[in-house]
């Protein structure tokens, strides 16, 4: 998986862009962000691809604090590639390469490392990650990253559908039952889950991603 990533990388913002997907996916995260109520919120944005989610949010936000992680360098690469033409200042945007399960630990591209210090985001997002990941493994270490109070948005294929079970196949994961991510959520420690689907008005996204909001 890590080489069809890595191949798609040059063209998957303008792909995602040109197809819809970039903006319906970017509507759903800005107006479930807004609704947390935080004018300056620190987010991470993991499994971040090409940074199309953080540079929307930096947008809406200006005074936010994002560190964007993906797991495969190539894309990592494009979005610090984004970054730079966009000229977003490096204080405002950390973006570099984390596995989910060592979530705290990114390395940067001059291959320095940032240490993640536990309970410090307001929000975190994952997107498209916990299918490739052992869900019990990985959802504890979001959590750890999170203030007392703060949401794990978790952005994930449809179980449910043609289309999701197509791109699961595609893509090589299974897609993850609501249930059973539910369950894993509630049992490590988040004390409010409910099940926000993407709406229509976040056409195309909505055909192959729906959303999972948790308190801790």
């Amino acid at each position: 998986m890590e080489e069809l990533y890595s191949r798609l990388a040059p063209v998957w913002d303008a792909t995602l862009t040109m197809s819809g997907f970039k903006r319906g996916l970017c509507r759903y995260v800005l107006k479930t962000v807004s609704e947390c109520k935080v004018s300056e919120p620190k987010i991470l944005d993991v499994g971040c691809g090409t940074g199309l989610v953080s540079f929307a949010l930096l947008k809406k936000f200006p005074g936010a604090s994002i560190v964007a992680t993906d797991v495969n360098e190539d894309m990592v690469r494009k979005a610090e590639q984004l970054a730079k033409r966009k000229k977003i200042d490096e204080k405002d945007l950390i973006i570099g390469r984390a596995d989910v399960l060592d979530q705290d630990v990114v390395t940067l591209s001059d291959d320095s490392v940032v240490h993640l210090s536990p309970n410090s985001f307001d929000v975190v997002i994952a997107s498209g990650v916990l299918e490739y990941t052992p869900l019990d493994l990985a959802v504890p270490k979001l959590l750890s990253l999170l203030k007392p109070d703060g949401l794990l948005m978790v952005i994930s294929i449809k179980d449910d559908t043609s289309v999701g079970r197509l791109w699961g196949k595609v893509y090589k994961f299974v897609p993850i039952e609501k249930s059973e991510l539910k369950r894993s959520l509630k049992v490590h420690g988040c004390r409010h889950v409910i099940h926000s689907p993407l709406t229509y008005k976040e056409f195309p996204a909505n055909m192959t991603r729906t959303g999972l909001l948790a308190v801790k």
